[in-house]
């Protein structure tokens, strides 16, 4: 491990938040980065950094002070915003008191603010406060948790650091833990480091350089000693023979349906999760390991990860891919046995606390399938990518510790307990979750005005979106759109939905991306004007093709992954006014998108049993949406136009005042009528919800 130490960079740090916040902090800042950023050292929000120094008050008094960082700030990005300001003299005083109950501590470090914050400290603070150097650094660095969590864990760290640091027991986070950590480092001045078993390491300085090249040469140092000790021969093991795309492709919604929540809600009976996958080379290689049952037992590497991961991973029994049925019973005994595992863990943690917390979901966030990869949930996609990445260092230190000989020891099963319903730990969980989070959606005809606008409107209330549509610019450039502006949560996906192998390819990407679906919006579609006397059978068909087959295409498929998750879903058809009230000249759309209209409604009386609910929403004369001209007024535009002599916004006047609210209709409009149907606010299913402004003809309504 190589120091990231560059007086250059310290400098842009300085000369960028030196003036508002002292050097100081901006040296903070820093120091706080290039830890945050190396993952050996720190993932996600763990690990935890201090600095005393001046802050000036509004009266222009300068109390000696700490910065600590905020709970649940990433040490990678955060700036001086994710650090507190607090009063050091009031937090040395509690170190009279022989304990503190978390609840009024973190009272007395609100109280100890100098400015006011919406988020906690981190709750190591009175281990920050009480150590007396200026520069405090904390992190859960792999490579020390390898020593720290076997059976001879303290004598391994002694042979590795030397004398000159300082081992400590496990103690759960909080007063105790900090209180410990003071007094041991009274009785021994000398430490240059503490070490805390299954937990992490401390280094600090009045130098902040010292304090952290201390900190990456101690796990240079564990590192080393650890890679001395373990076998290659360790690793020399086969990877069970991968099983064909198809067969994940399959299985991976079904793994998703067992790992989603129950709600007891029966409108929202469950609580979706989002699915990232490992399944690199090293990652097949290692999880094929004929002993990794044995290596992977007992609980999570610290508590740290416990909120992400739960308190063990799930394994499947390795075993062949050729027998379907006998791989789903596999996995789905498997999600069984850790949910029994987990209900008589939460009973026993109950019990012994004499506290009845309401129990988290208790299926596995992670599922190891030997030969196909590491199922990592969560309730967004970067929820899951965190669980992915602790899923995967864990599986790394375990089989470090393996192939050093030892045996694994976690943190004991009561700890956990006390650890996951843990309110300070939870609070780094709390933002509240959107109407559609951990939902996916697929939106055919995602490039046009409607189907792009609905696509936005999803992203907003929290789902996930994979938009479709024939490849080319419009695609490529919505793509970078959402795609940057949600982070990840809109992939743009090429679909041909009159072409079934074109369809299959894409939800299966989209079940690589995110898992499965949940709601399918049926948009695609394409229109032609022209007299039923002049129209041409080739003609007639093209349109067809789009409208009606492809639209059963998208169903018949989207329906198979919805069947497999086991967990209902929502299936809307963006149809037409023109179904109840067609157009002259319009009998190719009107009549195909009856047709289409049609098999909605024969799916709501297939699929309800299913709790799979799909409806209809009638539009008209939509113009544009997202800044994109709706693809049907491109056709049958200039036609309207010219048989009423008007221009563009003539036109638009037009079909504005024939409806009873003399309202224009918008994209948006539709794509809130997505949403009433996605987030199931009334128990409906076969419905056709008019978005027409009051149609006369249109009705029976």
């Amino acid at each position: 491990m190589k120091s990231r130490w560059s007086d250059k960079q310290l400098k842009r740090f300085i000369d960028t938040f030196a003036a508002a916040f002292g050097e100081d902090v901006a040296t903070r800042v820093y120091t706080s980065q290039i830890l945050g950023q190396d993952p050996q050292l720190v993932l996600h929000g763990g690990g935890n950094t201090s600095v005393k120094g001046p802050f000036t008050t509004i009266l222009g008094e300068r109390p000696e002070s700490i910065f600590v960082k905020g709970s649940g700030w990433d040490m990678a990005t955060a700036g001086p915003e994710g650090f507190v300001a607090m009063a050091l003299d009031d937090l040395k005083r509690l170190f009279r008191l022989n304990a503190l109950q978390d609840t009024e501590m973190f009272n007395q470090f609100r109280l100890a603010m100098l400015k006011p914050v919406p988020f906690n400290p981190s709750i190591e603070t009175l281990a920050h406060a009480w150590i007396k150097e200026k520069f405090v650094d904390h992190t859960h660095a792999n490579a020390i948790l390898t020593l720290t969590n076997q059976e001879n864990g303290e004598a391994l760290v002694r042979e590795a650091l030397g004398d000159d640091v300082l081992i400590r027991p496990y103690y759960h986070p909080g007063f105790g833990l900090s209180r410990d950590l003071a007094v041991s480092l009274s009785e021994n001045p000398k430490a240059r480091a503490v070490v805390l078993m299954r937990h992490g390491l401390f280094t600090f300085d009045n130098d902040p350089r010292v304090s952290y090249e201390t900190h990456i040469e101690l796990v240079d140092r564990a590192e080393t000693f650890a890679r001395k000790r373990e076998s290659r021969a360790f690793f020399a093991c086969e990877p069970v023979k991968k099983p064909d795309a198809p067969v994940i492709a399959r299985v991976t919604p079904l793994i998703r349906g067992l790992l989603a929540g129950r709600t007891g809600d029966a409108d929202r009976p469950t609580a979706p999760v989002i699915l990232k996958v490992l399944k690199s080379e090293e990652i097949l290689r290692d999880i094929s390991h004929p002993k990794l049952d044995e290596i992977l037992s007992g609980p999570v590497l610290t508590a740290d990860f416990l909120i992400r991961t739960k308190p063990w991973l799930a394994i499947v029994p390795a075993g062949n891919f050729e027998n379907e049925a006998g791989l789903k019973a596999r996995i789905t005994e498997s999600v069984q046995a850790f949910e029994r595992r987990y209900r008589n863990y939460y009973e026993k943690g109950c019990r012994e606390t004499r506290r009845n917390f309401p129990m988290f979901n208790p299926r596995p966030r992670v599922l190891i399938l030997p030969g196909a990869g590491i199922f990592c949930s969560g309730n967004t996609l970067r929820d899951a990518e965190i669980a992915a990445d602790l899923a995967e260092v864990t599986l790394k230190v375990r089989m470090r510790i393996a192939a050093m000989g030892g045996r694994y020891r976690g943190i004991d099963e009561d700890k956990l307990f006390e650890m996951e319903y843990w309110g300070p730990q939870l609070e780094k969980l709390s933002a509240p979750a959107l109407p559609l989070t951990g939902k996916v959606a697929v939106v055919t005809g995602a490039a046009g005005a409607i189907g792009a606008t609905i696509c936005q409107r999803l992203l907003k209330e929290g789902c996930h979106v994979a938009g479709t549509d024939l490849p080319g610019d419009r695609l490529e450039n919505l793509g970078r759109d959402l795609g940057a502006e949600f982070n990840g949560r809109f992939h743009a996906i090429p679909m041909d939905v009159t072409d079934e192998t074109s369809v299959i390819e894409a939800y299966d990407e989209i079940i690589s991306a995110f898992g499965g679906v949940d709601l399918l919006v049926s948009n695609a579609g394409i229109a032609f004007v022209k007299s039923l006397a002049e129209l041409e059978l080739e003609d007639f068909r093209r349109v067809e093709r789009v409208n009606v087959e492809g639209a059963l295409l998208f169903l018949k498929w989207g329906i198979k992954i919805l069947k497999a998750q086991g967990t209902g879903g929502d299936i809307i058809f963006i149809s037409t006014k023109n179904v109840p009230s067609p157009g002259a000249n319009f009998g190719a759309y009107s009549a195909t998108k009856a047709a289409a209209h049609q098999l909605a409604r024969v799916a709501s009386l297939e699929l309800a049993g299913d709790d799979i609910r799909v409806n209809n929403l009638a539009p008209d004369a939509v113009f544009e949406g997202k800044g994109r001209r709706s693809g049907l007024w491109e056709v049958c535009g200039p036609d309207r136009m010219k048989a009423r002599g008007l221009d563009e916004k003539g036109l638009e006047d037009y079909y504005r005042d024939r409806n009873l609210l003399k309202i224009r209709v918008t994209a948006d409009h539709v794509a809130r009528g997505v949403v009433f149907f996605a987030t199931r606010q009334t128990p409906t299913t076969g419905a056709t919800l008019p978005i027409d402004g009051g149609l006369p003809d249109a009705t029976p309504r």
